[in-house]
């Protein structure tokens, strides 16, 4: 992956934290925040995907290796 689309990749996401922190605050609560975050995260990521080619392995493997990622990011996104 070349370097500036990693590097637009985690603008694009790292952007999204004041948004999160106004919707946590004022809006309608902090786990909406949390979820909207990781899920503009994850479409960031599949557009990335589909621009680069790159196929995301779906064994039982990786999907065990995703699940844990995913509650580690989201549980100490809500601490």
């Amino acid at each position: 992956m070349p370097i500036a689309a990693a590097y637009l990749a985690m603008v694009l996401i790292w952007c999204t934290t004041p948004l999160a922190i106004k919707w946590s605050g004022e809006g309608p609560g902090y786990l909406f925040a949390a979820t909207a975050r990781m899920t503009i995260g994850a479409l960031c990521g599949w557009l990335l995907m589909l621009a680069t080619r790159t196929r995301l392995p779906l064994d039982y493997r990786a999907q065990r290796h995703y699940l844990a990622g995913a509650l580690g990011i989201f549980g100490a996104m809500l601490l």
